[in-house]
């Protein structure tokens, strides 16, 4: 995946830019509020960057242990109108919104958050549930929401926000009538999806939306919200190998007609400070004081481990979208995917059945890898006599040693076995490491796959 450099961001925000104003320009002049959301485009799976937020896709605590991402580009149209909001600072990394003009007393219509990047430049004051996306299955009940970091709403095309975390307040917010707004646009601080890796493997592959929601809520007052939803067709599938620089979440473009699934009920607005929806609920952030490194990041060296060294943003590491408590303070635990804290709310709604039963046993590895051996070694039956021990490395992986000699060869060594949730049915999926020595020459010859192969389906 390419890395988010200024370079490429600015490119990506003309291109983006020149589209959304064709469609601003073609759109007939308003007195009144408007918000059009844009298709997203530019779709991809990923990693999360767990420990700054970004999705900058680099080590971090290893990718087995961070979130895999939905990433992508969006933008607004307003269609009408121009629309103002006022930032007033409530309390540290909090600003209450109005909408109107400084001074002007509109009503409120929600908050202001800083949102803590970690990369130099990039920490910025966000306005909260502007925008909501959710990847959803279509004809299922899967429902996965974003981050919810905030979207930058500042009175131009660009998203370049407020930067100042001591700022009292903020003013030149807003939307320009008649025009565009890139809204995401693969910032560091941007919503994307993400999925902690508990889930992997589990979301059924096949058709699937990215739906783009403006004004969710209807917080912003005047704007009709007839028209305020959009999607993106896709297909998941789950392919390449862990341990690859690849994610396994692959996102492609699906031509498709049918309507936009818009979910009917979206989570809780968030209230304001101490809310505990708040993914950002235990966020650190460095001093102002922050010097830019080599890295881009505000540290010489990325973090290994959740610590007080590392101030991180401490919102997936727990496996879920807002950790029930700290898990870096002392005693909290450490990094990784499952570590530290108690679990919280997970992102995902709604888990259809089939999908939430998947789950690997010891009992079952040790029956589907004797078919693996049979695959690798392109036999028409599967052998007996395969000896194996096999060890349940999370919810739907297994790591077994097996054993088999015929009269020709002897074979040894690992193979993987991996559950994965079908369009339709679950299959499993295989990955060898062997070695095969011919007993008659003693020449050994390693077999090993990078990747993951297609098993079968599995039995019901």
């Amino acid at each position: 995946m390419q890395r988010l450099t200024r370079r490429w961001r600015t490119s990506a925000l003309l291109t983006v830019s020149m589209a959304l104003a064709a469609f601003a320009f073609s759109a007939s002049p308003a007195s009144a509020t408007d918000l059009r959301p844009g298709v997203p485009d530019q779709i991809t799976g990923g990693w999360f960057d767990d420990h700054s937020i970004s999705g900058d896709n680099h080590a971090a605590w290893g990718p087995h242990d961070q979130p895999l991402a939905v990433r992508f580009r969006a933008g607004v149209v307003n269609a009408g109108a121009a629309i103002a909001f006022c930032g007033t600072l409530h309390s540290p990394g909090w600003m209450a919104a109005t909408q109107g003009p400084c001074g002007a007393g509109g009503p409120h219509v929600g908050w202001f958050r800083y949102v803590t990047a970690n990369h130099f430049g990039h920490n910025r004051w966000q306005m909260l549930d502007v925008q909501r996306f959710a990847l959803v299955r279509v004809g299922g009940s899967e429902v996965i929401w974003d981050t919810r970091w905030g979207s930058c709403i500042n009175a131009s095309q660009y998203s370049d926000c407020e930067r100042n975390p001591n700022a009292t307040a903020i003013g030149n917010m807003g939307f320009l009538p008649d025009a565009a707004k890139v809204t995401q646009d693969g910032a560091d601080e941007d919503q994307i999806i993400a999925i902690p890796n508990e889930y992997g493997y589990r979301l059924p592959e096949g058709a699937w939306q990215l739906v783009h929601i403006v004004n969710p809520y209807g917080i912003i007052q005047g704007d009709p919200l007839a028209n305020n939803a959009t999607c993106a067709r896709v297909t998941l599938t789950w392919d390449a190998s862990p341990g690859g620089a690849e994610s396994p979440l692959v996102i492609a473009p699906r031509v498709g007609a049918e309507p936009c699934q818009v979910p009917t009920t979206l989570p809780a607005r968030i209230t304001g400070p101490g809310d505990p929806n708040d993914p950002l609920r235990y966020a650190r952030a460095f001093p102002i004081t922050c010097q830019p490194t080599a890295s881009g990041h505000c540290w010489t060296t990325h973090p290994l481990r959740c610590s007080a060294e590392h101030p991180t943003a401490r919102t997936f590491i727990s496996g879920a979208l807002v950790p029930a408590v700290d898990p870096c303070a002392p005693g909290g635990g450490g990094g990784g995917s499952n570590g530290g804290g108690q679990p919280g709310t997970s992102p995902i709604r709604g888990l259809s059945q089939r999908a939430a039963r998947l789950r690997i046993t010891t009992r079952l590895a040790k029956r589907y890898a004797p078919q693996a051996l049979r695959k690798t070694l392109k036999m028409k039956r599967t052998p007996r006599g395969v000896r194996r021990s096999c060890r349940v490395t999370n919810r739907v992986t297994a790591r077994c040693t097996i054993r088999w000699q015929s009269r020709t060869r002897r074979v040894s060594g690992r193979m993987y076995i991996r559950f994965v949730a079908g369009s339709e049915r679950n299959r499993w999926t295989y990955r060898a490491d062997l070695r095969s020595t011919n007993r008659r020459t003693g020449r050994t010859t390693r077999i090993r796959h990078k990747k993951y192969r297609t098993g079968g389906r599995l039995a019901s």
